[in-house]
């Protein structure tokens, strides 16, 4: 014969009968109050942590700053050069007039000599 457990819970007390001996002592309640502080102190700090850093509403360069492209690519003239040359060695295909016009006034004026450094950026 098997032998069989019950076991009662203890019942419970009247509703104001330990919370008021609970509220009424003061270590308990800066306790609570404490554990409350620390866990909402916990949660900003991983709200804090898990929120993306974002930079003002443009992005990340302030406004008045201006945008900048890609730096260029400096090349350094062979005999045989020409900013044409040049412009098609950066632009193999499709008209290179207007590459030619911008390393004009970039590098100031279309002559180039061996050993020079031209700025070359790619076309937009």
């Amino acid at each position: 014969m098997a032998a069989t457990i019950t076991h009662r819970a203890p019942p419970l007390p009247a509703f104001g009968s330990s919370l008021d001996s609970y509220v009424a002592d003061p270590r308990a309640t800066q306790t609570r109050r404490r554990r409350v502080l620390m866990v909402l102190a916990g949660l900003v700090l991983l709200g804090w942590l898990l929120t993306p850093r974002v930079g003002p509403a443009s992005g990340s360069v302030p406004a008045s700053a201006p945008v900048r492209g890609p730096d260029p690519v400096v090349y350094v003239v062979q005999p045989g050069d020409t900013l044409w040359s040049i412009a098609r060695h950066v632009q193999p295909e499709g008209d290179i007039r207007p590459l030619v016009e911008r390393l004009e006034r970039v590098n100031g004026g279309p002559r180039v000599h061996i050993g020079d450094r031209v700025a070359v950026s790619m076309p937009p």
